[in-house]
């Protein structure tokens, strides 16, 4: 619909867009709060006397609170009118690595979780290794609201930006079309099935690690597998156009988690592992953890690199207001 100036009216922001945006404004807070009084030098939640005290560390906590402040604004973009005159790309790439993120630990901390209440409930399970002091150096509480925050930020924020995607880019028929209607990318045919095969077979590969190492590694092993396979079996349907009467956007969002997933935390990981710090401790890096990190990074960009490719052919459909 158009005014009589040929100008698309702006479109209407609904409560649950409104409530998703205001619970992950909210979600992060507590973060932020938290990472403002370690950045001041406060030591609330640190039991080593030692712990955080590094530029390293200092560096890493400004970062984090930098990212959580990009989650803030994105939420609030999702429902102001000037959300919607925003580049693509700001809004895409930011979400991409958040929905990495995010999603990553939605998927993986509930396995996890359960993993350690089943070896928990066993008679003879070992009892978890400690530090050389024997006391950890972040208290249990921290990890609890802070992943208890990145869970709900998670679901606000993905699903608020589920809602403004909607409207601003699939409401008028791209993504949300049947997969029988999309032409296949024949140039990056060949590298999308290899991109997606590989990735399929790298996420079994890590979740049978889980299986073989220490039993508390299983529920974080079968989430990682998760996301690199559903991230590969979304590709490959793209590229196929199967299931034919399957919309579009369903194994496009699995392929935008999976790769999003590898990338962002592949690349972390490699960081944490790479850098000294005070999380890795002073053990030496693992060439082999270093490896596998950089190709779970690599795999994700190529994932990412193969939904780009795979996109529907674009429609002739009036644009949305702003550009995208």
């Amino acid at each position: 619909m158009t005014t009589s100036l040929g100008i698309r009216p702006p479109l209407a922001v609904t409560g649950l867009r409104r409530a998703l945006c205001v619970g992950a404004v909210a979600a992060c807070l507590p973060y932020l709060a938290l990472k403002v009084h370690w950045l001041l030098g406060g030591r609330i939640g640190l039991l080593d006397p030692a712990f955080g005290r590094s530029t390293t560390m200092a560096v890493a906590n400004a970062l984090t609170f930098a990212m959580e402040v990009v989650a803030l604004v994105l939420a609030v973009a999702f429902v102001a009118p000037w959300g919607r005159r925003l580049p693509g790309p700001v809004v895409l790439l930011p979400m991409w690595v958040g929905t990495g993120l995010l999603g990553g630990i939605l998927v993986s901390v509930p396995l996890q979780l359960l993993a350690t209440l089943v070896v928990a409930a066993r008679p003879s399970s070992p009892a978890a290794p400690g530090g050389p002091s024997g006391t950890p150096p972040i208290a249990d509480w921290v990890y609890a609201v802070v992943y208890a925050g990145f869970g709900v930020l998670g679901l606000c924020l993905i699903g608020g930006f589920a809602l403004y995607a909607h409207q601003r880019w699939l409401r008028p028929g791209g993504w949300a079309r049947p997969l029988r209607a999309w032409v296949r990318p024949a140039p990056a045919a060949a590298a999308i099935r290899a991109v997606g095969g590989l990735a399929v077979a790298f996420g079994v590969a890590v979740a049978a690690l889980g299986f073989v190492g220490d039993p508390r590694g299983v529920g974080g092993a079968l989430g990682d597998g998760a996301v690199a396979v559903a991230g590969g079996l979304g590709l490959l349907a793209l590229w196929a156009a199967r299931p034919a009467n399957l919309a579009g956007v369903v194994p496009a969002a699995a392929a935008w988690l999976g790769s999003g997933a590898l990338a962002a935390w592949g690349l972390y990981r490699f960081v944490l592992l790479a850098v000294p710090n005070d999380l890795a401790g002073d053990a030496p890096a693992d060439p082999a953890r270093l490896l596998l990190e950089a190709a779970r990074c690599a795999l994700g960009c190529a994932l990412a690199a193969g939904l780009w490719a795979a996109r529907p052919t674009p429609r002739t459909t009036p644009p949305m207001e702003g550009p995208s």
